[in-house]
């Protein structure tokens, strides 16, 4: 049964713009985070994250209690998955600290085509640890992912030894550790309550950011402060956008349109940076782009195909 038309074009609509906010996410500290520490950038992302949640689920609440409408919708028995948590936040503290430093070194439309290479990471580490078969044709797409990566990282092909640079490797570290988030999330969505997750996590990610974002703070002016203050509403906005464009349409309609943020991360650099690609850039985003956009495609043909076998 397809999704009924008005449904699918605001999905769409959602999804572009989750797409721009996110391109505008990493645009803020490139643009205002010049000579602060990628750390201290990661620990304001979280703490006006937080903010963001409190006041997100104070408002919510004061709806439902206006409405006199239960809590929660269901209710259901939650397993405690703390440490898991705790592990992820970890990740996500390391990954957002190296995304920043990566689109401080690199243009900005390299480091998010190096980034989007980590569905090919979440494939294969979902086949590690939750057992996920993976077709023939996903290896094959997944290879030409990160070889569309490696181009995207615009080595020097004069000099082998120069092939990936400080910048492009910080990106790849980002995509492996958000393969591996992306597992997590993957098993612990199911088991354990949306709120938990979202605050313990954030809080976490907060706590272990703070030890080293102090030792290693620097003072800011106030106009490069209050861009960098504005990432973590901006990124629980991307979240929700994402989110209700997957309530609204099929994930094998939504997902390939999340590549867009090659094109807006692009538009922004040359726009506000001056980043122009070379020849080989281009070409490996187109890589990614496609062979990402047909893997997700593909992957959720054969869901749907095995469910209505079932």
């Amino acid at each position: 049964m397809s999704e009924p038309e008005e449904q699918t074009g605001l999905a769409l609509g959602l999804t572009l713009i989750a797409a721009l906010l996110a391109s505008i996410l990493l645009t803020l500290p490139k643009y205002a985070g010049l000579g602060v520490h990628p750390v201290q950038i990661t620990f304001l992302r979280y703490i006006t994250g937080i903010l963001a949640l409190l006041v997100y689920y104070g408002v919510k609440g004061m709806i439902q209690r206006g409405r006199n409408t239960p809590e929660s919708t269901p209710q259901r028995e939650y397993e405690n998955w703390t440490w898991l948590h705790i592990l992820r936040a970890v990740m996500a503290t390391v990954r957002v600290t190296c995304t920043f430093a990566a689109v401080s070194i690199i243009p900005l439309a390299n480091a998010q085509a190096i980034l989007l290479t980590n569905g090919v990471f979440m494939m294969l580490f979902a086949s590690i640890f939750l057992h996920e078969k993976v077709p023939a044709i996903a290896i094959w797409l997944g290879a030409a992912c990160i070889g569309g990566g490696f181009l995207a990282a615009d080595p020097d092909l004069a000099d082998p030894g120069s092939w990936l640079s400080i910048g492009a490797g910080l990106a790849f570290i980002a995509a492996i550790l958000f393969g591996l988030e992306a597992v997590i999330i993957k098993f612990t969505a199911v088991r354990d309550s949306n709120r938990r997750i979202l605050f313990t996590v954030n809080f976490a990610a907060l706590v272990i950011s703070a030890i080293p974002a102090f030792w290693l703070w620097t003072p800011m002016p106030f106009d490069t402060l209050k861009f960098l203050l504005v990432m973590g509403p901006i990124a629980i906005l991307v979240q929700t956008c994402n989110m209700e464009a997957l309530r609204r349409a099929r994930a094998s309609i939504i997902v390939p349109m999340r590549y867009t943020v090659v094109v807006f991360g692009l538009l922004i650099g040359i726009a506000i940076f001056s980043e122009f690609p070379s020849i080989q850039a281009p070409i490996g985003m187109a890589v990614i782009v496609l062979s990402g956009a047909f893997l997700a495609w593909s992957t959720n043909r054969r869901q749907r195909k095995m469910l209505t076998r079932t």
